[in-house]
């Protein structure tokens, strides 16, 4: 990808249009030009005009007052027919390079792309808005992430599917802790040794986990399972800081992408490589066997879930969280003990999403509320019978009720209000710091 010379001559034209190192002109430059820049990380969502819809995109020309270090940021934005951001892409350090490139969805930033060397090329990722919250540095600017800065766990797991799905023993490391990192920890050597170990093991795994799950190029990640994480007081080993950790994290996939096969996949520390099977969390969960697939007794009905039609708009949530849920209940019904656990999580977790789309749903409120009494007093009110002594413990109990929810129009409380604050409409100075 030619990103220097793109940049060089799109920044050329924008100068140009506010009488930047050239002679002043009337226009921006087209939209099309500067929708050309895609960004350097593949698979990321943005929005992006369609060809009738380009006509009423606008591009303008901005310059902002100088910071602290007299440099006068400029860039051009493009918004769409409603006023809407698509694109902002803004030099703040006077060398006629974008150096910030930000993507939208829906008038909202969704991935920004850094060069912090100054070079030209993207070198520091972050997906932002709806893409979640994760940042990477992309050491050798390639367009692949090689060291996380940030990673949510729910993401760390989406990681490890991709590494899986696209056999990607690179992508794979990015998300592992390094051996400098877990000698950095300064924990007893017996604990140390145990995580160098199972970091020396990681790569194998993938190659294990890989052939045994056959991932297809339209293979989907269906739902991340996980529980709270396993976290050591640093007095009790001695170290700096805590150890915060999930032991293990479920991965359902759906491996040719059309539903007809689902399997289980684990991914455990990140100092692990992912296993085939459920196989839990150290002493925690009992060991499901290892097995790489669904349990006979619910197969054809977990090949339902993937027959769910996804949700058309926000309206058409509770219908979709509640279709959901009813299959899982079947998925419930017919395993017991360990295996159990993950398809009851996942339908308590569907019941809650469609309460809390639609609160006055009484179906879902009904079995939401069924299912919560069941797990509370050990398997009585018409929920299983055989449930696994550790979902008493460790679910959580989430109780939801139509009367704790605010209003719609309602002001948020003092809590919310004071504790984060949203970007005002027409707030859009830069930010100069290195992110």
């Amino acid at each position: 990808m030619a990103t220097s010379h793109l940049s060089r001559k799109l920044w050329a034209m924008a100068a140009a249009a506010v009488g930047l190192g050239g002679t002043a002109v009337a226009q921006a430059p087209k939209a099309e030009i500067v929708l050309a820049r895609t960004p350097a990380v593949a698979g990321v969502n943005v929005a992006t005009p369609t060809a009738a819809e380009m006509a009423n995109v606008k591009v303008d020309v901005r310059q902002w007052e100088a910071g602290k270090d007299g440099v006068k940021p400029r860039g051009v934005i493009v918004t769409d027919a409603g006023g809407r951001k698509l694109r902002q892409f803004i030099d703040t350090t006077g060398g006629d390079r974008w150096n910030i490139l930000s993507y939208y969805v829906d008038g909202v930033e969704a991935f920004r792309e850094l060069d912090t060397n100054g070079n030209g090329k993207p070198d520091t990722f972050r997906w932002l808005g709806p893409n979640g919250g994760k940042q990477g540095i992309d050491a050798n600017e390639d367009g692949s992430v090689d060291q996380w800065v940030s990673i949510a766990a729910e993401e760390t797991a989406q990681e490890v599917f991709a590494a899986v799905a696209g056999k990607d023993p690179a992508r794979l490391r990015a998300v592992l802790a390094t051996e400098k990192e877990i000698k950095a920890l300064g924990l007893p050597a017996a604990e140390e040794g145990k995580l160098l170990k199972k970091l020396a093991g990681a790569e194998a795994k993938l190659a294990k986990v890989t052939a045994d799950l056959k991932v297809a190029a339209k293979g989907k990640l269906v739902h991340v399972e996980m529980d709270a994480p396993h976290t050591t007081a640093r007095d009790t080993l001695g170290t700096a800081d805590d150890l915060v950790r999930h032991r293990a994290v479920g991965l359902l996939v759906d491996t040719a992408g059309d539903g007809k096969e689902m399997k289980y996949l684990t991914a455990g520390e990140i100092i692990d490589g992912p296993t085939a099977g459920l196989t839990g969390g150290a002493d925690e969960i009992a060991d499901a066997g290892g097995a790489t697939d669904i349990p006979e007794s619910i197969r054809e009905v977990v090949a339902e879930l993937g027959k769910v039609s996804p949700p058309k708009d926000p309206a058409d949530m509770p219908r979709y969280h509640l279709e959901r849920a009813k299959i899982l209940e079947k998925c419930v019904a017919g395993t017991s003990a360990a295996a159990q656990l993950p398809w009851l999580k996942q339908m308590i977790d569907a019941y809650a999403a469609a309460v809390e789309a639609a609160p006055d749903n009484a179906d879902a409120m009904k079995r939401f509320r069924a299912w919560n009494e069941s797990i509370q007093q050990g398997g009585a009110g018409g929920g299983p019978r055989r449930l696994h002594p550790l979902q008493r413990r460790r679910f959580p109990r989430r109780v939801v009720d139509s009367r704790h929810r605010r209003r719609p129009g309602a002001a948020p409380s003092s809590r919310l209000a004071s504790g984060h604050r949203r970007r005002r409409e027409g707030d859009e100075v830069p930010d100069r710091r290195r992110d």
